[in-house]
C-alpha cells in the first residue's frame, strides 16, 4: 500500500467540548476532576489518521510479490498467480 516515499496526509481531528456536571460525566480520560489530555489527544489523532498512508492520492504502492514500485513499473508488470496453499493436498488426489 506504500511506495515508501515521504507521505504527509492532511489530518483533521474532530474535537468537541461537553459541559456536564463531573458526577454525570463518564470517560476513560477522566481521573476525578483531572482530564488526561495526552491520552485523549493521542486517541483522537489515531482515530483520525487515514487507513492507508500514501504519498499522493493516486499512488499505486509496491508490488506485494517482488516489492517493485508500481508507480514506475508500468502496466506490463505482473506475476503468475500462485495456487492457494490451503488447497495443496487436493493436488495429490488421483482418480484412476
Amino acid at each position: 500500500m506504500r511506495c515508501l516515499k515521504p507521505a504527509a496526509p492532511p489530518v483533521t481531528v474532530d474535537t468537541r467540548g461537553i459541559s456536564q456536571p463531573p458526577e454525570e460525566l463518564d470517560s476513560p480520560y477522566l481521573d476525578g476532576d483531572l482530564l488526561d489530555v495526552r491520552a485523549w489527544s493521542h486517541d483522537a489523532l489515531a482515530l483520525a489518521m487515514p487507513a492507508k498512508l500514501l504519498c499522493r492520492p493516486d499512488c499505486a504502492g509496491l508490488c506485494p510479490v517482488c516489492g517493485a514500485d508500481l508507480n514506475s513499473a508500468g502496466p506490463e508488470h505482473h506475476h503468475e498467480r500462485q495456487p492457494d496453499p490451503r488447497w495443496a493436498k487436493l493436488s495429490e488426489v488421483r482418480f484412476e
